[in-house]
Parts: structure tokens; sequence; C-alpha cells
């Protein structure tokens, strides 16, 4: 489902975390609070790498957590390790005016 949205060229967040990672719940609650308001064409996945072990090598993930964002295809943004949250939008901005207009 996800790589299908991604391959699709569709604008796509995935977060790559783990249950025993606490900077994971914290960054996914932060990006639940705000991006859907201000970037709503973003479909946001979170993606347990225990769960999906396929996915973390599809996409080269080696840490905890990961945020990949894509759009035509492509990867836009990639953080990993400890960030803020900052650290995606403004980046995330930039394209998305981009895109929308």
């Amino acid at each position: 489902m996800i790589t299908a949205e991604i391959e699709a060229g569709n604008l796509v967040g995935i977060l790559f975390s783990s249950d025993s990672c606490s900077i994971c719940h914290s960054l996914y609650s932060q990006i639940e609070a705000s991006f859907p308001e201000r970037f709503p064409l973003l479909k946001i996945h979170r993606v347990k790498i225990e769960d999906y072990p396929d996915l973390r090598g599809k996409y080269m993930v080696f840490s905890v957590p990961t945020f990949l964002i894509f759009f035509d295809n492509k990867e836009l943004i990639r953080k990993s390790g400890v960030f803020g949250i900052q650290e995606v939008i403004l980046p995330l901005e930039r394209y998305y005016a981009l895109i929308t207009d």
C-alpha cells in the first residue's frame, strides 16, 4: 500500500519507528498534531520496523526514528536519529509551495 502510493507519485511521508523508541512516539505525536493542517496533501504512515522488515530494507533504514518524504516517486527528505520537527517542516514548506502552486 505505501509503496503503491509512492510509485503513484503521491506526497507520502513514512516515519520508521520502534515500540522501544520513546523519541519515535514523541516525534509521531508532533507530526500528527501539526502536519495534517499544514500539509493536507501529505499522507503520513507510521511503520514499525519490527513488523515490516521488507520496507526497512527497501528504503535503507538503519536506525529509528527515520522520517522519509516522497513526491513524484522520488525521495525529497530523509532525517534519521535525533532531530527536531522543524528540520523537516522548513524544507517541506519549500517543496510543498512548489507542489501546490
